[in-house]
């Protein structure tokens, strides 16, 4: 048997990480693979000792580039109506102790050179390698992954169920309990994956921590379990 070209050889990978759920009858839910880009001395660092640094909206903002820039990370107005057409408006800032991975679903040299990064590695998956993230985070409360949601706005606006008369005052004025309420009601992931339309292109992949308190603009972890969960990106990857 003669022996496979090298340009011809199939590259093995791991298979892509299925979530399996049960309600009645099996549903699977096939997670993406994405793509961390990072500059090589980070990568080798992590894939040598686990550690990797975690970045915040905090740190986000400060970024003077139009490509990783961004003042507005988790923060939008929240329009709810009810079904007798009154309306409540409410500003929402999430996220504030999270620390955050950002991926994309993309490997391009464009997207390397805008987030000015001269390499990336992959998250094979991401549920496995969050949760091991997760086990190294001092104060660890809950987290989320996701892909981000494009808008040309920050505001997100629903029917919802709420009765204004509740909260009325013996002086005609409203309690201001109604905004935390509110707030509730008109919460969710959204906030903490909204994005303006013009990142669309970044197509990003969002992994997020909720910890007790962040005392920086970043989180450094070690999470050398994480590791079985990556791979680093070779030079064919990246295609023509």
């Amino acid at each position: 048997m003669s022996e496979i070209p090298e340009q011809d050889r199939v590259k093995l990978r791991p298979p892509p990480h299925m979530v399996t759920l049960q309600f009645g009858s099996q549903w699977n839910v096939v997670t993406p693979a994405v793509y961390r880009y990072e500059d090589q001395r980070w990568i080798d660092e992590f894939f040598d000792t686990g550690k990797l640094r975690l970045s915040t909206f905090a740190k986000f903002a400060t970024y003077e580039d139009e490509v990783r820039g961004d003042k507005n990370e988790g923060q939008g107005f929240c329009y709810g109506e009810t079904s007798d057409n009154k309306s409540v408006v409410v500003m929402q800032s999430q996220g504030i102790n999270a620390a955050v991975l950002c991926c994309s679903h993309r490997l391009c040299q464009d997207l390397q050179h805008g987030f000015q990064r001269n390499s990336a590695f992959q998250i094979t998956n991401t549920v496995g390698f969050s949760l091991e993230i997760s086990r190294q985070l001092a104060g660890f409360r809950n987290g989320i992954e996701g892909s981000c949601i494009y808008r040309s706005d920050a505001t997100i606006s629903r029917a919802i169920d709420f009765d204004f008369e509740k909260y009325k005052l013996p002086d005609g004025n409203l309690d201001m309990q109604m905004v935390a309420d509110a707030s509730t009601q008109l919460g969710g992931p959204e906030l903490l994956l909204l994005k303006r339309k013009r990142y669309e292109r970044q197509q990003e992949y969002r992994l997020l921590w909720e910890i007790d308190t962040i005392g920086a603009d970043y989180v450094d972890v070690v999470a050398p379990l994480a590791r079985q969960f990556c791979r680093k990106v070779e030079a064919e990857d990246w295609g023509g």
